[in-house]
């Protein structure tokens, strides 16, 4: 279950997040790559997902959502873990 933020006893990192990334694609490798190389830190990326359309439709979050959901739910607890350190 995705962490809420008021649980986190650190300030996050700063970091560039990658957004709207599509697997096996040129663009998407470029992008992370050449944010690297100009010494930002990049955090987990997240997915061009359908989910994340839908849970802004529902007012709700992807963690709230059905098994559809789940890899979006992961991504964002990911990215929550490296902004965070918990």
């Amino acid at each position: 279950m995705l962490a809420r933020v008021a649980d986190f006893q650190v300030v996050p990192k700063a970091s560039f997040i990658p957004n709207k990334l599509q697997k096996n694609y040129r663009l998407s490798e470029e992008l992370l790559v050449s944010a690297k190389s100009l010494g930002l830190a990049v955090s987990p990326g997240l997915g061009l997902r359908q989910a994340f359309a839908d849970a802004a439709g529902r007012k709700s979050v992807v963690s709230r959502m059905n098994r559809p959901a789940e890899a979006a739910a992961r991504e964002m607890e990911e990215l929550f873990q490296y902004l965070f350190g918990k």
